[in-house]
């Protein structure tokens, strides 16, 4: 399928592709391609699937499976910590900014938290 057989975007976020069947109707295979009587073969692609795509083509790239691996040292340990130690389970209020605003605050702590542990010398002995 060419750009120019793009006829329209769903409201489910999908391009609808279509077929010229003028051109498909003399093809040789086109029981394979399509069983339509109209001759026409439909497509949908989501408009985020390019990306999806490259995403998924550089999974299998080595250098990002060693990146992948350290995310949950990094990353998810971090979320990890929001949950269980600043509470981010749960929220106890409503409204988006309400929660941004906890959000903000939470990290800005954990963050504080990180500066402080840099900050110290040595290991630290309790």
């Amino acid at each position: 399928m060419t750009i120019e057989d793009y006829k329209r975007t769903t409201n489910t976020g999908y391009r609808l592709y279509m077929s010229n069947p003028n051109k498909c109707k003399n093809c040789p295979l086109i029981n394979q391609c399509t069983e339509n009587r109209d001759h026409i073969k439909q497509i949908q692609r989501h408009v985020w699937q390019n990306g999806l795509d490259i995403v998924e083509d550089l999974r299998f790239v080595d250098t990002f499976k060693e990146k992948y691996k350290l995310r949950s040292q990094t990353v998810e340990r971090r979320f990890g910590d929001a949950k269980e130690q600043h509470g981010m389970r749960w929220t106890r209020l409503k409204g988006l900014k309400k929660v941004s605003m906890q959000t903000m605050l939470i990290t800005g702590a954990m963050n504080l938290k990180k500066l402080a542990m840099w900050s110290i010398p040595g290991p630290i002995t309790t």
